[in-house]
């Protein structure tokens, strides 16, 4: 069974793989609890869903209108009991920020996330105004979407553990991080991070006592590293 995903084949009968050779690294022992900070359409979400099974948990967010619509019909479609999706952001605070795409909702965000989100490329943390004076708003759109911090979500929700945290945000890396940083010192799960930007990742969590495990440099259908840190 293949879902309709206008980013490429997302077959999970046959194991698809998305950045091969960082994929055996994401790892979430049985039982477990999982974070997939930008879960897009899904295929770590499976991974991290077949590893904690029955007993374990697995929350993922996807602000994205289109990937998060695909993302649901994909928890449908292979039933994911163990699988809570939300579409939030997720950031060093609580509120509601505004989430830049393509004119139909369905190309890649590139983490334009704006207003007291994150410090990326090209846009940056611009008034409405700049955006308006730049062009930067032509050919796209912009959506309102609710961002939370994952201290806060892990309040709400009552969770006792947390065993992996996977981040994918395009450049937002350091807030996700930041509005965890309680869970971190609380849970200290494993980190499975997509560096955007040249985000210092590795010298932020350092102060927790969070070391290097792998660091791939060539990932195959990205263009960014990914580095796993565990806290020692």
């Amino acid at each position: 069974m293949v879902a309709d995903d206008p980013y490429g084949r997302f077959d999970f009968s046959g194991g698809y793989e998305v950045e091969p050779e960082a994929w055996p690294y994401a790892v979430c022992p049985v039982s477990g609890v999982a974070f997939d900070v930008g879960a897009h359409v899904g295929n770590y979400t499976f991974k991290f869903s077949r590893m904690v099974g029955d007993g374990g948990r697995v929350y993922g967010f996807e602000p994205g209108d289109y990937a998060f619509r695909v993302l649901s019909r994909n928890m449908g479609l292979y039933g994911w009991d163990n699988v809570s999706v939300y579409q939030y952001a997720v950031s060093d605070y609580d509120g509601v920020g505004l989430l830049f795409s393509g004119r139909d909702g369905t190309t890649e965000t590139h983490n334009n996330f704006l207003m007291r989100s994150c410090v990326f490329e090209p846009f940056g943390d611009l008034s409405m105004d700049e955006i308006y004076e730049r062009g930067l708003y032509v050919g796209h759109r912009m959506d309102s979407v609710r961002v939370v911090k994952l201290d806060t979500f892990v309040e709400e929700q009552g969770l006792d553990r947390l065993d992996l945290v996977k981040v994918d945000v395009e450049g937002a890396e350091l807030k996700v991080l930041k509005g965890a940083w309680e869970s971190l010192k609380r849970f200290s799960p494993l980190l499975y991070v997509e560096v955007h930007y040249g985000q210092d990742v590795v010298g932020l969590v350092a102060e927790l006592g969070y070391v290097v495990k792998a660091f791939v440099e060539n990932v195959r259908g990205s263009t960014n590293p990914i580095v796993v840190l565990e806290r020692i």
